[in-house]
């Protein structure tokens, strides 16, 4: 019951904190959430959830609860959108070698500025593309269905192109511990098909958002 009210309470809190920010400010606003700082855009419903600590709440606590206990030489953030773990990860673990992986334009704007309001410019290697089964181009869905931005997607209908690689291609690091977050939209099982040899030569724990389905077809 009280879970529940204090649900409630945060929820109530964002409704009315985004009509404020939305009149007062353009909508946006800084502020901190899980121990970090962060740039909200308030018209973005996921932004909103951050800022009152709701987004992904269980996610975030799992992840760090890990990140304590495995104690990671990296943490691999693919999927990254605004930055939100990778945020979380370093500020929690300054030494934490951390790369983010992000190829949404507008999403990299706002992952760019999370670093920058957290002194973390220099400190979080960001990559500007997808993570597939393969390197190259492939279609991107930016469109009015996607507006959340948290939604956008590799998609074969995609409005747009972007670069993609194989995690494979871009670390060759071996005997490491990693911890690999993955939230691509649907495309869990390419990613992760082009991370063979990087997961065969670290000791990996991977976190993946997907339906259970998604890795029925995954060799």
């Amino acid at each position: 019951m009280k879970r529940t009210a204090g649900r409630f309470l945060r929820k109530t809190t964002a409704s009315v904190l985004k009509r404020f920010y939305i009149l007062t400010s353009d909508g946006f606003s800084t502020g901190t959430a899980y121990g970090a700082r962060f740039v909200f855009d308030w018209r973005h419903s996921l932004d909103k959830k951050v800022a009152v600590e709701l987004y992904e709440r269980e996610q975030i606590a799992y992840l760090r609860t890990h990140l304590d206990r495995l104690k990671p030489d990296m943490f691999v953030d693919i999927g990254s959108h605004a930055g939100l773990y990778s945020v979380i990860a370093k500020s929690d673990h300054p030494d934490l070698e951390i790369h983010a992986f992000e190829p949404d334009r507008t999403n990299l704007c706002q992952l760019y500025a999370n670093l920058f309001v957290n002194g973390m410019q220099t400190n979080i290697l960001v990559h500007e593309h997808g993570i597939s089964d393969h390197d190259g181009k492939v279609s991107f869905d930016t469109s009015d269905a996607t507006s959340s931005r948290g939604t956008r997607r590799i998609s074969d209908t995609g409005n747009t192109e972007i670069s993609v690689r194989q995690l494979d291609s871009v670390l060759t690091c071996s005997g490491k511990t990693v911890v690999v977050k993955i939230d691509v939209e649907g495309h869990e099982c390419e990613a992760i098909e082009g991370a063979g040899h990087f997961l065969a030569n670290n000791k990996c724990y991977l976190q993946v958002e997907s339906a259970p389905e998604k890795f029925s077809t995954l060799n």
